[in-house]
């Protein structure tokens, strides 16, 4: 599920403090049965970016329907079916 980039950076969170300045375009909430208290850096780390050349943008806004459509729910539903066989 898509949240608000504010409503993730009002959460207090770690990761917050450790990735202060890079852009956060893109925010989802993933449901955890059982909770999902004390995510780790890895666990956002797919959906921050930081721009490392002129192109970037622009490469990032070409491949955001791919990422957005297929590869996130691909890794949302990996990351769901691991935690609930982790249970």
């Amino acid at each position: 599920m898509r949240i608000s980039p504010q409503e993730c950076t009002d959460l207090d969170l770690e990761v917050h403090r450790v990735l202060r300045g890079v852009p956060l375009n893109d925010v989802s909430a993933v449901d955890l049965p059982g909770g999902g208290a004390a995510r780790t850096i890895d666990d956002v780390r797919a959906l921050l970016r930081h721009p490392v050349s002129r192109w970037t943008s622009a490469y990032m806004a070409l491949i955001e329907p791919f990422r957005r459509f297929i590869v996130y729910p691909s890794i949302l539903r990996q990351l769901r079916e691991a935690w609930r066989a982790a249970l």
